[in-house]
C-alpha cells in the first residue's frame, strides 16, 4: 500500500493533458493490473512525491482574508 502524500478526494481536480512515452504507459497499465491503482492516481502520486523531494509545498493554498461585512443603510 502506498504511504505518502495525502489524497484530497474532496478537492475538485483540474483536467491536464500531456504526452507520455509508450513504455511509461505500459508501466502504468502493469501497475494497475498488479496493484489495482488507477493510472491517473499513480501519476498524481508520482508528481506529489517528485515535488515533495524538491521541497515544493503543495496542497496548502494561501489563506484569504475574509471580506469585511458591509453595513446596510
Amino acid at each position: 500500500m502506498y504511504v505518502g502524500a495525502p489524497i484530497l478526494a474532496s478537492v475538485p481536480k483540474r483536467r491536464t493533458s500531456f504526452f507520455l512515452d509508450p513504455e511509461l504507459g505500459d508501466g502504468l497499465k502493469a501497475l494497475k493490473a498488479r496493484d489495482g491503482v488507477a493510472e491517473g492516481e499513480a501519476i498524481r502520486r508520482a508528481i506529489a512525491e517528485y515535488l515533495k523531494q524538491r521541497r515544493i509545498a503543495v496542497g496548502h493554498k494561501a489563506e484569504r482574508k475574509q471580506p469585511a461585512s458591509r453595513k446596510r443603510s
